[in-house]
């Protein structure tokens, strides 16, 4: 193989890297449903930013972020209704956040009240996730529900201890068999290819 290849593989394989470093849930189209027994659905489909996405201030009022393309109050905040509060969804490039700032109130304790959101992708499939509380009785990782690209948090009977109060769940993927054999491929081939050209210039 001729050493002019090698730049060409080379920047293939920069490329190659780059795509998984900035796979993620930022630029992602978001569909949250938050279901509750004894109400209806309700459905948001925003793009998500890094930081907050979604903002409930109370009494059924709340705020898109800009950039998510989300127009007029969340519907999700017809849900979060705690008085005196401030109740904010947010996103990072494997996390989804909740966070509560307020007179600390309690989720209903009623068989289904939960936080649905599709159309996480990861660029590989989601397989788990953990969560880290702080100032709240849960959600623990028994309440977490995941898709290939989805995910269910459990918050029924869930207190709200103090203010500041919030948890983050981190979502967990294993990469897939043929990148990383592709990714092999391609370092065995610029590791031949400079030897190589080592070889013809000395």
């Amino acid at each position: 193989m001729k050493a002019s290849v090698l730049p060409l593989l080379t920047a293939g394989l920069l490329a190659f890297l780059g795509h998984d470093a900035n796979a993620g849930l930022i630029g992602d189209s978001i569909t949250l449903h938050y279901s509750l027994t004894g109400a209806s659905t309700t459905t948001d489909s925003f793009t998500a930013v890094s930081g907050a996405n979604i903002t409930c201030t109370g009494g059924g009022a709340g705020f898109f972020a800009a950039g998510t393309g989300g127009v007029g109050t969340p519907n999700v905040c017809s849900m979060l209704t705690a008085a005196n509060a401030t109740q904010t969804i947010l996103f990072g490039d494997d996390t989804v956040s909740y966070s509560f700032t307020g007179t600390p109130a309690n989720f209903s304790a009623v068989p289904i009240n939960q936080f649905d959101f599709q159309g996480l992708d990861l660029g590989t499939p989601i397989t788990g996730a953990g969560v880290v509380v702080a100032g709240m009785s849960g959600p623990s990782n028994g309440d977490l529900v995941t898709g290939s690209s989805s995910l269910i948090i459990k918050m029924s009977g869930v207190a709200v201890l103090e203010s500041p109060a919030g948890f983050t769940v981190t979502l967990e993927t294993i990469p897939e068999p043929w990148p990383l054999a592709t990714l092999a491929f391609a370092v065995g081939v610029i590791t031949l290819t400079g030897r190589r050209s080592f070889l013809q210039t000395n």
